[in-house]
């Protein structure tokens, strides 16, 4: 996750979530968390699901997981899933 993918990822959890993160909170996963592992995945250069994910100490919180509504049930946060939790654990 980038900042360039800022716009698609908050759009991604406005749909998803009846109290989405404001933008401020992705930049600040982004730019200031040293905690913080943002990944996204994408189709043709859009982000279709987004994954962030805390290291604290020794465990892996996952903060937020959210696949856009026209990609989903196609496995895109099952992968993201898998993905960060072999990235915590390695």
């Amino acid at each position: 996750m980038l900042l360039e993918d800022l716009d698609q990822v908050v759009a991604i959890d406005q749909v998803s979530f009846s109290l989405p993160w404001p933008a401020r909170s992705f930049r600040f996963e982004i730019t200031d968390n040293p905690a913080a592992r943002g990944w996204v995945a994408e189709t043709d250069d859009r982000v279709v699901g987004m994954l962030v994910l805390w290291m604290i100490v020794d465990e892996a919180h996952i903060a937020t997981l959210a696949t856009h509504p026209d990609f989903r049930r196609q496995g895109i946060a099952q992968q993201l899933l898998i993905h960060a939790l072999q990235s915590a654990a390695g």
